[in-house]
This record gives C-alpha cells, sequence and structure tokens, in this order.
C-alpha cells in the first residue's frame, strides 16, 4: 500500500514502463490471453532477478560513497570487494541471473510460455536496456524499491496486489513458475499474495535456493 507521500511520489515517478502488463493496449492483451491459454493458463513470472546485479551496478558507480559496517574483511575492498565476496560464497546469485537472461533470450518467443518479470520501478528501464536483444521483451510488473508490491496509478483499487490478481485471472492465469532474487523476502512476499488466486510453485532457480535444483532441471 502507498500510504506514505514517499512511497506515493516513487508510484507516481515509476508506474509507467513499456509492455507493463497492468497497462497493456488491446491488441497486446489479447496476445497474451492467446498464449496463456495455448499453456493451460500457466506463466512463469521472475521477482527482482537482477536486484544484486543492479545494486552491484549502483554501488560500484564512481559517485557513490559506500558504508560497509558490518563487513568485516570486505569493506577495505569497497564494494567491488563486497560482490566479489558475495557472488563467490552464493554461486545461486549467477544462476538465477543466468537462468532469467537465457529464458529472455531465447525462450521469449510467441510461442513460449508467457514471461513476466516485477522489477522496481526506479531499475525497470536499466532492465530494457539490458533485454534489448530478446526476440520478445517480457511483460514487465513494475514495483516499489526493494519489494515486490506492483505499481499501481488506478485510485478505483487501493489494493495493488488485488488489482493485479484481478488482471491476472481476468487474462485467464491459472498456475505461475516463481523465481527470482531474495526469496526469503521478495521471493516469498510474492508467492503469499499470488497464492491467494493462483496455484503458484517455486520451480524456476531462486537465491537463497529453496532445494538443490539448478537452471539445468528446466532447460534454460
Amino acid at each position: 500500500m502507498y500510504d506514505t507521500p514517499k512511497k506515493l511520489a516513487y508510484r507516481d515517478a515509476h508506474a509507467d514502463c513499456e509492455n507493463n502488463i497492468l497497462t497493456l493496449p488491446d491488441a497486446a492483451r489479447s496476445d497474451i490471453i492467446a498464449r496463456i491459454a495455448a499453456h493451460s493458463g500457466t506463466i512463469r513470472a521472475y521477482i527482482h532477478p537482477f536486484f544484486i546485479l543492479h545494486a552491484e551496478q549502483e554501488h560500484t558507480h564512481p559517485d557513490f560513497s559506500p558504508t560497509l559496517r558490518g563487513f568485516q574483511g570486505i569493506s577495505s575492498s569497497g564494494w567491488t570487494g563486497y560482490y566479489q565476496h558475495k557472488r563467490t560464497v552464493h554461486p545461486s546469485i549467477d544462476t538465477v541471473e543466468k537462468a532469467f537472461r537465457d529464458a529472455v533470450l531465447t525462450h521469449a518467443t510467441p510461442d513460449e510460455m508467457p514471461l513476466l518479470v516485477f522489477e522496481e520501478g526506479h531499475r525497470v528501464q536499466n532492465l530494457i536496456r539490458e533485454l534489448r536483444d530478446a526476440s520478445l521483451l517480457p511483460y514487465i510488473v513494475p514495483t516499489m524499491d526493494s519489494n515486490p508490491t506492483p505499481l499501481v496509478r488506478d485510485p478505483h483499487f487501493p489494493s495493488p496486489w488485488g488489482t493485479l490478481r484481478e488482471l491476472l485471472r481476468d487474462i485467464g492465469v491459472r498456475n505461475i513458475e516463481l523465481g527470482g532474487m531474495l526469496s526469503h523476502m521478495c521471493v516469498t512476499r510474492a508467492e503469499t499474495e499470488l497464492q491467494k488466486a493462483f496455484y503458484v510453485d517455486t520451480l524456476l532457480p531462486v537465491h537463497p535456493p529453496k532445494n538443490q535444483l539448478t537452471v539445468d532441471h528446466f532447460g534454460l
């Protein structure tokens, strides 16, 4: 819920983006309805799949001044050292990013299951630039900062999650295969909200991993 002026300002600044599933024109809406029907009501969704990558890009910008309190042995090498350490200790970070990138670049075609990505509003344009080589841009849900709550402008729908659930039901979604970054935070929150209307299973790679599955299990 956008319950503070800061959150409202964030929503108003970042709610609109290309291929936003919440605001698709009629032709694009008809297309995704047909694709969902062809896959028995199932879609794939990634929650903030590049969260670590985008934070890494921002924190290693030359104008960024890091404060690495609590990261003993890492702070001396700055944010670059922090992220090098993080990726070494947690290889599932790279697994999630690679799986998502591969899904977009090689599997997001009109004949494939629709792919939905939740991305923080201020990072959506960066995400779109990174995926410009894809044959088909995934459908996007812009979200709050560090929070999977969708950015919805319509004042008649006070519940952002309720608005998204209603839209997904209307276009024929019944099942969602879920993955993404920060499974104990953003992915779990999204899963909880989406399960109120759909069968949701964490079948796609997540970090931290919930199980020992890898991208090889999904043909990505």
